[in-house]
């Protein structure tokens, strides 16, 4: 799964980034799922 965000500062993409890792990996726990960003 490839995923993008974008967002006006620093700040608010590493809390975009937060964000959406922590809810992936909250829904993908069963199956030992990992967020990465690069």
């Amino acid at each position: 799964l490839r995923l993008e965000v974008s967002a006006a500062d620093g700040e608010s993409h590493e809390r975009m980034e937060r964000v959406i890792g922590s809810h992936l990996e909250r829904f993908g726990r069963r199956d030992g799922l990992s967020v990465a960003w690069q």
